[in-house]
Parts: structure tokens; C-alpha cells; sequence
């Protein structure tokens, strides 16, 4: 008689089958990914496909590909996507939304309480001091690694808009000539919808089997956007000055900065914009819509919600300073967290409370949506030729916009010989590091450097 061998437990596991988990067992599941979700997006997807694909197998490899490709084409943070994903499998569209909100509660209450204490305590010093609170050594230390914080956001974004700007436009002419003319049009001024809507009609006017009329339409298209970036430049040269600066002075000249001059006169690395700055005020409903816009515009990954929340909070309007932004963008990179969360930021220091909740929904829902709504429908729509071709316009379009906005921070956080430095050293970190820790560490080793040097001085 022949010995019958036992099937090993995982011979009879099905490869595409997800465990059917009560909503607080699954909300509690993801809520322990957000809790190790370091390292950006890239490791918190690697992160996702370690536990829940290679050895938990809630579906097949291919498929997750396949719902990965879809993600990354549509706008919104891929990671969180991919937990609603992951939720829908299990326990359809009340999971996908546990899913998703277990995974970004971690971040977001971290987010609120480091908000609560920059604004309330001084942590950034300058403006980030609420008025009436003491200028101390310690704000002064504070002030200080955050100013050199700021470089080290800045080699951030440079950093990605070299890593999307590799996956999107790889070896396409057409495609490096949006991103190029996007560019240009974008730090002359040209609105990121007339940007982004003239990549997506260039991108099918140049396709594979387009006759020359059509590629004659793309040489246009892209002529009309730099042209419009031109004459946005030239009608800003020429008007006149009014004393308002993307610094956010205004007309009165007057400063309602938050905290005490002592904490800045005593710190040698401050950035100019601490000194004077005139905050607008901006409404709940207002902050949602902002953050709606900027999270629809999540092509190619979650840094470039970055240029577009920056056009709103701190260029066109004054809801934030621009040093506060760049603090915030600090702030997100030592968080488990989807960078995105410092959306939260920036509607706390806008709004307090209801304007943090606010941009973290408008942020967050296109994410939820894709998939509540339908991933299925999603992804049929993506596979045809022509939507896919019009989304590979605007992800060009949108480096372009990562790009500039790579340009104007870099300018504005480069401002001594100590910055720079701190610039070029985390550029080099970034580039040459693969752990999942490199950005925490980078801006970490960024605060303490500054704050080494404002302590000694």
C-alpha cells in the first residue's frame, strides 16, 4: 500500500482568496501597517505586497500588478489606494473604507498633535510661535533645525521629480519635450490646468500612429503653453508693485507674525520670510476644496500633491507662510505616514481643527472614491488606448510641475553657505541611499545639524 503524503498547509492555500475579516479586525489589520509605514510610498507598497501577497496571499501576483498599474495612473496616494484595495477584496466597500482609514490614522493623529505644539508652542520658531509665547533658548534651537530642515525638504522634492520624471518620460522625445515646455511654462506662471490640459492633448496628438497633422497639433499644443507661460512672465515683469511678495508682505506693509522678534534675532540661520508675513483668512470649506483639487491631481506618485497645495497655501494665498509649509513637509518625512499627511499641516496652521480635518478629507477622498466607486470600472477605462495615452500627457506634465517646484524651493531654502551644504549633503544621501529610512534620517540629521549650530552660536 502506497503512504498517502500529507499536502503541505500551503499547497491548499488558494492563490487568490482574502480572508474575510469582521470590519474592526480589518480597520485594526491596516492600522497596524500605518504604525510601520516609514520610508515613503515605495516601501509602504513593498511593505503591502511582503505581507499581504507573498505570504498571506489575499490574491495573485498578477493581479495585484495589474490593480498597481491602475493606481499608479490615476490620481492619489498609491499606498493608500492599494489598502482600499486590499479592504474591497475582503469585505467590499465598507472594508475598502476601514482599510484606508486604519492605515492613515496612525499619521494623521501624529500629524494633529506635532500641528498642536508647532502652533501653540513655537516648535518652528518665527512664525510658526503663537503670539505670547516666551522666546526661549530652546525656541531659538527649535528655529534653528528647522532652517535646516528646509534644504533637506528641498533635496526631497528634487529627488522625486528625478525618480517620477524616470518612470513617466523614460527614453519618449515627446514625452521629455511636455515635461521640459511644462517646466518652463509653470515657473513663468502659467496656470497648472492650462499646463496640464495642453500635456494630455499634446500626449495624443503625438501617438505612435498619428499622421503628421496630428503631430503638427502636438507641436502646437506645446507651443501654446510655453507661449502662455510667456506672456504670464512678461505681464508679471510689467505690472505694478502692490508690496505683496510670495512671502506673503502685504500692501500695509504690516507683519502678523506669531512669535517673539527675540527668537529670531538670536537665531543666525532664519529665513527672511519669518519677519513678514500677513496671514489671509481662509474658510473650512474652502481648505476642502483645495485639498480636493490638489488630491485629484496626484499623478505619478504622492509628491506631486507638493507644487499644487504649495500654489494654493502659500504663493496665491497667504493661508500659510512659506517657511510653515516647508516645516510641515519636515514634519511629514520623520511621520509613518503617506507624505500627503502634511495636507494636516497645513489646514491646522490655516483653520486649527476643522481646517485640518477638512484638507485631510479633501486630500484623501479621490483615494477612497477609486476604488468605493469602482475599480473595476477604473481600470477598463484605463486600458483604452486613448485614456491612456491623455494620463501619460499629464504625469509628463505633472514632472514639469514637480520640476519647477523642485527650482523655486530649492531657491528659497538655499540661502547660506551652511544651507547649501546641508543641500548638497542630503542630495547625495538621497541619491546614493536605497533604505527605507533614508528620508526620516536625512531630515532628522538635517534638524540636528541646525540645531547644533544654533546652540553653539
Amino acid at each position: 500500500m502506497t503512504d498517502i503524503v500529507p499536502t503541505p498547509p500551503d499547497a491548499l492555500a488558494p492563490r487568490d482568496a482574502p480572508p474575510r475579516l469582521s470590519i474592526p479586525r480589518l480597520f485594526a489589520r491596516f492600522l497596524s501597517f500605518g504604525l510601520h509605514a516609514w520610508g515613503g510610498p515605495a516601501a509602504q507598497i513593498a511593505m503591502l505586497q511582503r505581507e499581504l501577497v507573498d505570504r498571506e496571499r489575499w490574491t495573485t501576483p498578477d493581479r495585484f500588478n495589474r490593480a498597481l498599474a491602475v493606481y499608479q495612473l490615476l490620481p492619489g496616494p498609491e499606498a493608500t489606494e492599494l489598502c482600499c484595495y486590499f479592504g474591497y477584496l475582503s469585505r467590499g466597500r465598507l472594508g475598502a473604507i476601514a482599510a484606508g482609514l486604519g492605515f492613515i490614522t496612525p499619521g494623521l493623529l501624529l500629524m494633529l498633535v506635532l500641528s498642536w505644539l508647532y502652533v501653540n508652542f513655537g516648535m518652528g520658531g518665527g512664525d510658526g510661535v503663537k503670539a505670547g509665547a516666551p522666546a526661549t533658548g530652546a525656541l531659538v534651537v527649535l528655529a534653528g533645525a528647522f532652517a535646516c530642515m528646509k534644504p533637506a525638504v528641498a533635496a526631497l522634492i528634487v529627488r522625486a521629480a528625478h525618480r517620477i520624471g524616470g518612470h513617466a518620460i523614460a527614453r519618449d522625445p515627446w514625452k521629455w519635450a511636455i515635461a521640459i515646455v511644462s517646466l518652463g511654462a509653470t515657473l513663468a506662471g502659467a496656470h497648472w490646468a492650462i499646463v496640464l490640459a495642453g500635456s494630455a492633448l499634446a500626449s495624443e496628438a503625438c501617438a505612435p500612429r498619428a499622421n503628421k497633422r496630428w503631430r503638427w497639433l502636438a507641436v502646437l499644443t506645446l507651443a501654446l503653453v510655453a507661449g502662455t507661460g510667456a506672456w504670464k512672465a512678461i505681464e508679471t515683469s510689467n505690472s505694478p508693485t502692490t508690496g505683496t511678495t510670495q512671502t506673503g508682505v502685504g500692501e500695509t506693509g504690516q507683519s502678523e507674525t506669531r512669535g517673539e522678534a527675540n527668537a529670531t534675532d538670536h537665531s543666525a540661520i532664519q529665513q527672511r520670510d519669518d519677519t513678514a508675513f500677513t496671514r489671509e483668512r481662509v474658510s473650512t470649506p474652502r481648505l476642502l476644496g483645495s485639498g480636493l483639487k490638489a488630491g485629484m491631481l496626484t499623478f505619478g506618485g504622492a509628491y506631486t500633491v507638493v507644487p499644487f497645495l504649495r500654489e494654493d497655501a502659500a504663493v496665491r494665498h497667504h493661508w500659510v507662510s512659506p517657511r510653515e509649509f516647508f516645516d510641515g513637509l519636515a514634519l511629514s518625512g520623520v511621520l509613518p505616514a503617506p507624505l500627503v499627511i502634511f495636507g494636516t499641516f497645513v489646514g491646522f496652521v490655516a483653520g486649527s481643527w476643522a481646517g485640518a480635518l477638512a484638507m485631510t478629507l479633501g486630500i484623501f477622498a479621490p483615494a477612497f472614491a477609486f476604488t468605493v466607486l469602482g475599480h473595476s470600472y477604473f481600470e477598463r477605462v484605463v486600458n483604452f488606448p486613448a485614456a491612456h495615452r491623455a494620463l501619460d500627457g499629464v504625469t509628463a506634465g505633472v514632472v514639469g510641475v514637480i520640476a519647477a517646484a523642485a527650482v523655486t524651493m530649492t531657491l528659497d531654502a538655499v540661502s547660506s553657505a551652511l544651507t547649501g551644504a546641508v543641500f548638497v549633503a542630503s542630495l547625495a544621501a538621497l541619491f546614493s541611499c536605497k533604505s527605507r529610512w533614508i528620508t526620516p534620517l536625512v531630515i532628522l540629521g538635517a534638524g540636528v545639524v541646525g540645531a547644533t549650530v544654533s546652540f553653539i552660536r
